[in-house]
């Protein structure tokens, strides 16, 4: 889809053009003199990408609508003659059409209703007058309209947001006004994502196979249907409220159960890729859920967004009590395009974004992010939108030279001088939710974050368990019998200087003093998964840059985050916590009756400030730092990958542990190590379902994801990626190298391996690399040169390898050298795909794959696109840090789900 001409619209282009003319790349036949200058009608040709003419202007069009609207319709040779020019353009098929129905589906497309290839394929609908059919079109123009006014505003991956888009348009037909799940819907709209045209012209993506699969499910589940009809909207004002708001694009109103049903429905056939952010070890799990466990996806749905919580169960051993997890929505997000630099003079004409020029001019009250997020703020009049953003351009703008401002600052600009909108801090909030949300779902990304502090449960009590200690080794009441040490001394005699009458109760409220404030930690302390967090260089899984666990403080009187990043703020939010039950401890005992109530609060309170005072809050702050595995950076926080078996404990309790196969590090392992490792769990795992279901089948073993990782990287195996992978069940392990030998080594490669290349074009190869390689380029190219010196593929590699610096980063390089010698030579590789990486975009995912490199002479792991039908060669990750690391397989199926 990038790069694509994704202009599905109708044009009303100037000039006049004869019918089937490209007005994209020609001239008008005709422009006018003494009259208006025509604008004819051109219709978007999918095969060629580009608007081909319809004959039939503007006026002519209108007339023609005109005389439709009439009650009963004279439509004259020249009428008809017109909607056959329009439908012939569209490649309509229109010989056993009447001229009322060749005049209605051509007003269709000239209204920009549906596109010309929709209506080829269902102009037997249309004339039929099958209203959901008509529907389903309409929705899908939309969301291609909306990729391409997208991509004309450089700022949002078009892909993406069409995805995005159109999941919460397939949610929204689907669903009946009385929020239940209308099947006929669902069986129209199955067909209609089947048999789209488009989406093989601009090659949509594995996301449309994804989003079939759970049609196809909600059609043949009752139980699934039943849950989502069952999901209940949250209390106006709850904290998940703003982020089902931007899912389905309503700023303002009550949300009902409907819309609900609506978000998480969307949230379920959008599509989840990780992206920038480190989250791998949540990330693989919520796309192993969203795929595999449909319905207990939508159960952990329906509790996030009734009660902006995510469950979990930990059991430590056979022999422990299980531990119950309640985690908050996590309902943070990264938007690195929220802060992508535009250029714009000032009427809003943006020429460049993140300084790339964008194709043609837009202006920036056309771009759907900003258009979304002055929404959000109540600004909803087209008008009135058009008119602030370009006031404000003219005010960013300077008279000779153009603004560079983010779309941040641009809507910050007309909050902050706007009146009407609330708060402005909360007004810009929802502004930016807004924007992101015309790109991803907010509510899936919720879900995604929240999953992922499973990861850390082990710490959540770490904070509230070592303040709580401090505080019983300060204090004592006479019912733990400590009245002898020093502090109980002093709290006892803070019970006694109350009046005699009052030191019973008194007393009992010191007792549950202790608990109150633990009790309070463990609820405002905890460590969340934040996304924004940046990462000080690129990790080690080669595309994270932000993502890690931080400590985040929720005040326990207002409820406001903030992120814990210094022993001074700890202290701040500790005294807050007391500020809080002392509080709530005064009002206790001004609704009490007591003898002396005055001298019971200033005592009270007393003792509190004196309890605070003894809690050394810096030492306190550098323990915890100590305590907390892998805290590390500032702001304090980590980034490193947790472990998804923890995770994976969390959701599926039904054992104390997960049992996995390892492959140890060594610098040994090579791509058919790992390829073999893969294969032996494989048959192993088949082994143990066999075992216990009778009718286990090859194709059980098809359709699961299974966890998998490495030292840097959490993801997915997915035997059903490769007939290879399973076909290799019923092999002798003894067998399994000399398999993946004849798989990987075609005769054509073998032959490859063997014959010489071109000497010009491998010298060509080192001018062209040997500078992103640190390569002696004339030291290599003088070698190449010799005419002793093979020509063979390996032997080049190893004179380019000899060319570079001894240095740590030399594996590395020649990991990428080899790898770029095998795409520039099209070497015959044939690939063994086994695992989603959960990296990808709208367009494609990126999977994991074993090939053999005639170049290296070794098995290697690359990274491969998939667009949904075909694999294209990406990289080569770095093999020491992924082939040669420890390799990690969930190999008991009960742990994760089947």
């Amino acid at each position: 889809m990038k790069g694509m001409n994704l202009n599905v619209n109708r044009r009303f282009v100037t000039g006049q053009f004869q019918q089937g003319r490209d007005v994209d790349r020609s001239r008008p036949d005709r422009l006018g003199l003494f009259v208006a200058t025509p604008r004819t009608l051109a219709l978007f040709n999918h095969t060629q990408q580009n608007h081909l003419s319809t004959g039939v202007t503007l006026p002519q069009f209108a007339e023609l609508v005109h005389r439709n609207n009439q009650q009963n319709p004279n439509f004259t040779n020249t009428h008809k003659t017109r909607a056959e020019n329009i439908l012939r353009t569209a490649g309509v098929d229109f010989q056993n059409l009447s001229t009322a129905n060749k005049v209605k589906a051509a007003i269709m497309l000239g209204k920009d209703q549906v596109s010309a290839a929709w209506m080829r394929a269902n102009i037997g609908d249309v004339v039929g007058g099958n209203q959901r059919v008509i529907d389903a079109g309409k929705m899908l123009h939309k969301a291609y309209s909306f990729a391409h006014n997208q991509q004309m505003g450089g700022l949002q991956d078009p892909s993406a947001s069409f995805n995005t888009r159109l999941a919460l348009d397939v949610s929204e037909k689907i669903l009946a006004q009385n929020g239940t799940v209308d099947q006929a819907m669902v069986a129209v709209m199955i067909d209609q994502l089947e048999n789209d045209t488009l989406a093989g012209t601009f090659q949509v993506g594995p996301h449309r196979q994804e989003m079939l699969k759970l049609l196809r499910h909600i059609n043949t589940n009752v139980a699934f249907r039943n849950a989502l009809s069952g999901i209940s909207a949250p209390n106006n004002g709850d904290p998940q409220t703003k982020t089902l708001r931007a899912t389905i694009n309503k700023p303002v109103g009550n949300l009902t159960d409907r819309d609900v049903r609506k978000a998480v429905l969307s949230s379920m056939l959008s599509h989840l890729r990780q992206g920038s952010v480190g989250s791998c070890f949540g990330t693989s799990i919520a796309i192993h859920l969203k795929t595999n466990h449909y319905n207990k996806t939508l159960t952990m749905l329906k509790d996030l967004v009734e009660n902006n919580r995510m469950q979990g169960t930990f059991q430590r051993n056979v022999n422990s009590n299980p531990v119950q997890f309640s985690l908050p929505g996590n309902h943070n997000t990264l938007d690195l395009q929220f802060n992508h630099k535009m250029k714009f003079d000032k009427s809003g004409n943006v020429t460049k974004v993140n300084n790339q020029n964008l194709p043609q001019t837009v202006k920036l009250y056309d771009i759907p992010g900003i258009i979304q997020g002055l929404k959000a703020v109540g600004i909803t009049n087209r008008q009135t939108q058009i008119r602030l953003v370009t006031e404000a351009a003219d005010r960013m703008a300077g008279t000779f030279f153009d603004a560079k401002k983010s779309p941040k600052e641009l809507l910050a600009n007309i909050i902050d001088n706007q009146g009407g909108l609330g708060p402005k801090s909360a007004a810009k909030k929802k502004a930016a939710f807004a924007f992101h949300a015309t790109m991803e779902n907010r509510l899936m990304r919720t879900f995604e974050y929240t999953l992922s502090g499973f990861a850390e449960t082990r710490h959540a009590q770490t904070l509230g368990s070592k303040l709580s200690t401090q505080i019983d080794n300060l204090y004592m009441t006479v019912n733990y019998g400590e009245q002898n040490t020093p502090w109980g001394q002093h709290v006892a005699q803070k019970m006694l200087a109350v009046n005699v009458n009052d030191q019973v109760d008194y007393g009992g409220l010191l007792g549950g003093l202790n608990g109150r404030i633990s009790s309070t930690l463990n609820e405002a302390f905890t460590y969340k998964y934040n996304p924004e967090l940046v990462h000080g260089q690129l990790s080690d899984d080669g595309h994270s840059s932000h993502g890690g666990f931080t400590i985040t403080f929720t005040h326990p009187t207002t409820q406001e985050e903030s992120v814990i990043t210094t022993p001074d703020e700890l202290a701040t939010a500790v005294k807050a916590i007391f500020v809080h039950v002392a509080t709530q401890d005064i009002a206790t005992i001004e609704n009490g009756n007591w003898t002396d109530k005055n001298l019971v609060t200033s005592t009270h309170a007393t003792l509190m400030r004196e309890i605070f005072e003894k809690v050394d809050t810096e030492q306190l702050g550098a323990n915890l730092i100590a305590r907390t595995d892998k805290l590390q950076g500032n702001p304090v926080g980590f980034t490193q990958g947790a472990d998804p078996a923890k995770v994976v404990r969390m959701l599926f309790p039904n054992t104390s542990a997960v049992h996995t196969t390892k492959l140890d590090q060594s610098e040994n392992n090579t791509g058919k190590t790992v390829l073999n490792h893969v294969i032996t769990t494989l048959k192993a795992m088949q082994t143990k379902v066999s075992n216990e279901d009778n009718n286990y089948s090859v194709d059980t073993l098809r359709n699961m994801s299974i966890p998998m990782s490495t030292d840097t990287h959490a993801f997915l195996l997915k035997p059903g990626l490769s007939p290879f992978l399973l076909q290799q069940m019923d092999r002798e392990e003894d067998d399994i190298n000399d398999s993946i030998d004849t798989q990987t080594k075609p005769q054509q490669l073998t032959e490859f391996a063997d014959t010489a290349l071109n000497r010009q074009e491998v010298l060509g190869f080192v001018d062209r690399f040997a500078g992103a390689f640190g390569m002696n380029k004339n030291a290599v190219k003088q070698a190449l040169r010799n005419q002793q010196h093979s020509l063979k593929p390996n032997d080049i590699y190893q004179s380019m390898v000899a060319g570079l610096p001894d240095d740590n980063k030399k594996a590395g390089r020649a990991d990428q050298i080899a790898f770029y010698l095998a795409k520039t030579f099209n070497a015959p590789t044939r690939e063994v795909i086994f695992a989603d990486t959960n990296w990808g975009n709208g367009d494609k995912d990126i999977h994991f794959g074993v090939v053999f490199n005639p170049f290296s002479d070794k098995h290697e792991l690359w990274s491969f696109e998939y667009n949904g039908q075909d694999y294209t060669a990406r990289n080569s990750p770095d093999q020491k840090k992924f082939v040669q690391g420890n390799w990690t397989i969930f190999d008991e199926p009960h742990n994760f789900g089947f």
